[in-house]
């Protein structure tokens, strides 16, 4: 495992889409490697949440890890690790609320970005394996955030008012 560097705003690569990655090459020790070497840098920097263009790898990958101190209030999903390959949103609840979010690749900054409170995702696991999982409140602002990486959108796109220097 090695820690890779977060690219930060201002780079192109997190401008870009990534691409999905085929189903026969999750298993592969070239991905293997990359879920361990994200899970490595998003732990050292402290963070939740790591996307693969963070750390300038145009792929559909996404490594989770919420802290257990975090009050959740999620009623679905208990779990607190993900390794979501190729994620989409395929439900999209009609309710919507507002957090302040942050971002290892917009550093010493936070904006307030209201997102939907209840969406459903769909992915494959580092095993290949589909799975569904139904997130609410600031479980599914995080996969949101996550997520919107892999589409070249940062959170920074969505700001309501005026971010400010955390």
């Amino acid at each position: 495992m090695a820690l890779r560097p977060i690219i930060t705003i201002g780079n192109s690569v997190l401008r870009k889409k990534a691409k999905p990655v085929p189903k026969n090459k999750i298993r592969t020790m070239e991905m293997r490697t990359l879920v361990e070497d994200m899970q490595e840098t998003v732990q050292a920097a402290k963070g939740i949440g790591l996307s693969a263009p963070q750390i300038s790898v145009l792929k559909q990958v996404v490594v989770i890890n919420i802290p257990h101190e975090i009050e959740l209030h999620s009623v679905w999903s208990k779990e607190s690790s993900y390794v979501l390959f190729n994620p989409r949103i395929t439900e999209i609840g009609p309710d919507t609320k507002g957090y302040w979010e942050e971002c290892l690749s917009v550093p010493n900054l936070k904006g307030f970005v209201v997102r939907p409170t209840s969406i459903t995702v769909e992915y494959l696991d580092q095993y290949a394996i589909y799975r569904v999982v139904h997130l609410e409140n600031f479980r599914a602002t995080i996969f949101q955030h996550e997520m919107d990486h892999l589409n070249g959108k940062l959170y920074t796109d969505s700001i309501e008012g005026l971010p400010y220097v955390a």
